[in-house]
């Protein structure tokens, strides 16, 4: 008995309210068929086989989603030799996958929502008369016999024709024979006749041989080196070739000058934004660096209650000044007051 198939995407496997209702409409519609379920996954990589011929339904469960990803032609190769003649393909039709369905044999319906199996056909033996031969007929078949032509008369000093009966005679010769079907001297002057002058299809006006025409102008280089002027050259050569070198000199100094120029302009604007950069650095610098008249004295360790003018001796040495007592001494706690007294008291 057929049965039908239910093939279930991987991701509607997490919704079974859609799957048993998929169940129930497929038996509703198919009452006496079973119903089988596999993962399309599991099929199309081999895990799980499908019988041959054994479903008349296979229903594609699958999201939206789901429609871009093409069937592999193995898969579809499957699908086809699971279905029974006339079995249907339906569900979720995968995009880009009509050429690959036709290929292993399905019919894609008109509306594309479904792949059919057409139904197998076998060959029909047609009866085919022989046709009889005609025993009548000779065995083999005569070959057309031709007739000779009789020796044209030998003439004698006796025996002269007029010419005109001798072309007569030979005309009537040649209509009796195959050379009726080739042309004489007549039929070849009123052949020739029709015949154009390929001179005369195209006039000099039509063509405008009068008018100048215009050649290209082609290189008459020989592939040689041109001769060097003589030391005491009188035919001229040695000033055109001083003329060719002051001319060439004269565009590579302008050259050189240019691009000298170009180099000295742009080396002043990168100098200029250089020294607009540093101004503005310490622009920046003396807006947020000032110190009073306090802080840029030196520290008085002889009066009593003065401190550091930078406030970090309680860092460590790394903060404390050159001559600050407190070199190599540990790193204060916070909150702890530091002055000149106390370190008085324990030396």
């Amino acid at each position: 008995m057929p049965s039908i198939l239910l093939l279930i995407h991987p991701t509607v496997v997490t919704e079974p309210e859609r799957v048993e209702q998929t169940k129930r409409h497929l038996i509703a519609s198919n009452p006496e068929a079973d119903l089988v379920q596999h993962v399309v996954d599991r099929v199309a990589l081999g895990q799980q086989t499908l019988d041959a011929n054994t479903y008349k339904l296979i229903h594609y469960l699958a999201p939206e989603e789901a429609k871009q990803n093409k069937f592999t032609s193995g898969l579809i190769a499957q699908l086809y030799d699971s279905l029974v003649p006339g079995g249907q393909f339906t569900g979720l039709i995968p995009a880009d996958c009509a050429l690959e369905a036709i290929m292993a044999g399905f019919v894609i319906a008109d509306d594309e929502k479904s792949w059919q199996k057409p139904q197998s056909t076998k060959p029909v033996p047609v009866a085919v008369p022989l046709k009889s031969r005609n025993q009548n007929k000779s065995p083999t078949r005569r070959l057309p016999l031709f007739k000779k032509l009789a020796s044209p008369p030998t003439l004698t000093d006796s025996s002269e024709l007029d010419e005109d009966d001798s072309d007569g005679v030979e005309q009537s010769r040649l209509k009796e024979t195959k050379l009726v079907f080739f042309e004489d001297s007549e039929s070849e002057t009123e052949v020739g006749d029709s015949y154009i002058d390929e001179n005369e299809l195209l006039k000099s006006a039509d063509l405008g041989l009068n008018e100048n025409l215009v050649t290209p102008v082609q290189c008459t280089t020989t592939g040689k080196k041109r001769r060097k002027a003589c030391k005491d050259c009188t035919c001229g050569l040695r000033e055109k070739e001083e003329e060719e070198e002051r001319n060439q000199r004269s565009v590579q100094d302008s050259i050189l000058s240019k691009m000298a120029r170009s180099a000295t302009d742009e080396a002043i604007q990168i100098e200029q934004r250089l020294q607009a950069k540093r101004d503005e650095a310490r622009r920046k610098l003396g807006e947020k660096i000032k110190f009073s008249d306090t802080d840029m004295t030196e520290v008085d360790f002889t009066i009593e209650g003065k401190t550091g003018g930078c406030n970090s001796c309680a860092l460590g040495d790394a903060f404390r000044c050159d001559g600050c007592p407190f070199l190599g001494l540990p790193a204060f706690k916070p909150g702890q007051v530091v002055t000149l007294d106390s370190f008085g008291e324990d030396i």
